[in-house]
């Protein structure tokens, strides 16, 4: 799913949807199904390079933002420019810092402050959890604000200020004073 608006004189930006389909929490082996994912993340981006000339943004919700931090590091690879990686309703990204992350993309992070994600413990233990939480200001991501959004779903909700500054975000027309929450 997607659609093309026109977001300045002259220009059309393109936003497509891809939504994986299960959840790899239901996995008996969450951290091989997480790393298929990325795979098959970076296969797709690869397959398109020849194709789109274009800047990438990945929106990356609940555990599909762990699948992100997988692939971040072999973005380059893909032959496509991806610019920014947004980690909505995230678990953790099984790494400490953005730095871990090993992309030259900005990396963005949003909670709604009644996301039940809230909820899981970030931490990692014996190989399970995914680590620090992408909110805390050490780890080094840009934090959104989502005001608005309601629950762990709410985030693309048409009309709300979120997805306003998430699309900013996504077409590249998001900077530090119309995205940015205070920390």
């Amino acid at each position: 799913r997607g659609g093309c608006a026109a977001t300045g004189p002259g220009r059309g930006d393109c936003v497509g949807r891809l939504r994986h389909p299960g959840r790899y929490r239901d996995e008996r082996r969450p951290e091989r199904a997480c790393r298929g994912r990325a795979d098959r993340l970076l296969a797709l981006l690869s397959g398109l390079a020849p194709y789109v000339d274009a800047r990438f943004s990945l929106l990356c919700h609940s555990y599909g933002s762990v699948v992100c931090a997988h692939a971040a590091p072999l973005l380059a690879q893909t032959g496509v420019q991806v610019s920014d990686i947004v980690n909505l309703a995230s678990p953790g990204l099984d790494v400490s810092t953005v730095g871990e992350l090993g992309t030259s993309a900005r990396v963005w992070v949003a909670q709604a402050a009644s996301d039940r994600i809230g909820w899981v413990p970030n931490v990692r233990v014996f190989g399970v959890g995914h680590g620090r939480d992408p909110l805390d200001p050490a780890f080094g991501a840009r934090a959104v604000d989502v005001d608005d959004a309601q629950g762990h779903d709410g985030y693309l909700v048409a009309g709300t200020s979120s997805v306003r500054r998430l699309t900013a975000i996504a077409v590249g027309t998001g900077d530090a004073h119309s995205v940015l929450a205070a920390r």
